[in-house]
Order: structure tokens, then C-alpha cells, then sequence
């Protein structure tokens, strides 16, 4: 297997740190205190950070001050806009196959796993985004697979920002979750394409009261 360069892994370690933002949004970076935070030469901070910028996770301004990128309310309609596109299409694919009930197996796994993180709204935010991955990821499409992930990194990086939720909130959305799966299992389309619609519009009700407490200046 090929090593990856430097300068990728200083890319994802500084991708990781803005979806689990530690990172803000709006916050500035400097190359020199990532090159030394990270224990490397600012040649791989530079190119990680170009390449982020060409990605949307920072912004390099005229200025040269590099800046993590704000989020907005369009962002989050934009991003929830093409989840219910891809989300529609990949479950339209999934029962074409009969792949509901090999998808359902794995989605239960997921589910036992959110169920003991409900404690921990960051760790319950990254066991979400597998369950949802896995649909995709079923569909053996490279391409699908991609472009979902970095919708997901998205929607990880705003949950986690908003993320106020008490464990009564997140154990309802687990119940959600677990009915999706087994309306999967028992080959119920119609069932699961509404349990997946109404996961999907909660999420985002949930999210959109979350972040007017805690980061108001979005919805300046």
C-alpha cells in the first residue's frame, strides 16, 4: 500500500479537528502554530491548507489570513436539501436489489452501539453518520460514496457544533432509527421511506432550535 504524503495527513488531521470542532467556525489559523501543534515543517501545513481551501473547509482571503469556514442557515438547508435527494434515490436502489435485509442487519449493529452512547452527544453524532453511510456504502458505488461522505462530514461538523441535546431527545431518535431497520427487514418500503423522511426532518428541526441557543450569529 502506497504511504501517504505528509501533507494528507496533515490535511485529515486538520479536517478532523474542524468537523469536531475544535476548530471554530470563523476561527483563524496560522501556519506556523499547526506546524508546530502537529510536529512538522509549514511546507506540508501549507499544501494541507490549500487543498482544504479548494475543498470549502477553510477560506484563504486576499488577506492571506486563513479562516475555517463559517457555517449559515443556507448551508444547513443546502446540505438537509441533497441528504433527502441521495437518501430517496439509494433507497429506491436498495429495495431494487433486495439488499433491505443484509443492509438491515448492519444497521442493527449501528443502533446497539448508539444506544450506549447516549451520553456522549459527539461519540452519538459519529455513530449516526455510519448508520446513514452504510446505506450508500451498500450500493458499492465509488463515486455515491464520496460525494455522500462529504455530505456527512458536513452534517457531522453542524451537529456537533449545535449539539444540546438531552438523552431523552437523542434515546427517541434511537427508536426512530431502530423502527427504520426493521421496516427494512420486513421489506416495508413505503414504511422505511417515511421513518427515513421523518429521522430527516427532525434531525434538522432539532438542529435548527439547537444552534439559535447555542451559536445565535447564524441566524443573523
Amino acid at each position: 500500500m502506497k504511504k501517504p504524503k505528509l501533507s494528507e495527513i496533515v490535511y485529515k488531521t486538520i479536517k478532523e479537528k474542524i468537523i469536531a470542532n475544535e476548530f471554530m467556525p470563523g476561527q483563524t489559523l496560522q501556519e506556523q502554530d499547526l506546524a508546530e501543534m502537529l510536529d512538522v515543517s509549514r511546507t506540508p501545513v501549507r499544501e494541507a491548507l490549500f487543498q482544504l481551501a479548494q475543498d470549502g473547509w477553510v477560506d484563504m482571503n486576499s488577506q492571506k489570513s486563513i479562516v475555517v469556514q463559517k457555517v449559515t442557515l443556507k448551508d444547513i438547508d443546502d446540505i438537509f436539501e441533497l441528504r433527502a435527494l441521495i437518501e430517496a434515490y439509494v433507497l429506491e436502489e436498495i429495495f431494487r436489489n433486495n439488499l433491505n435485509r443484509k443492509l438491515a442487519g448492519e444497521l442493527d449493529a449501528i443502533v446497539q452501539e448508539m444506544k450506549g452512547t447516549l451520553g456522549d452527544p459527539r461519540a452519538f453524532s459519529l455513530r449516526d453518520r455510519r448508520f446513514h453511510a452504510a446505506f450508500v456504502e451498500i450500493l458499492e458505488n465509488g463515486r455515491l460514496n464520496r460525494f455522500w461522505e462529504k455530505i456527512t462530514e458536513e452534517i457531522t461538523r453542524i451537529g456537533i457544533l449545535g449539539t444540546q441535546s438531552s438523552v431523552a431527545i437523542l434515546a427517541s431518535v434511537v427508536d426512530e432509527h431502530q423502527k427504520l431497520a426493521e421496516a427494512l427487514w420486513n421489506g416495508k418500503h413505503e414504511e422505511a421511506a417515511l421513518f427515513l423522511r421523518q429521522i430527516r426532518t427532525k434531525t434538522y428541526e432539532n438542529l435548527i432550535k439547537e444552534i439559535a441557543v447555542s451559536q445565535p450569529q447564524l441566524a443573523e
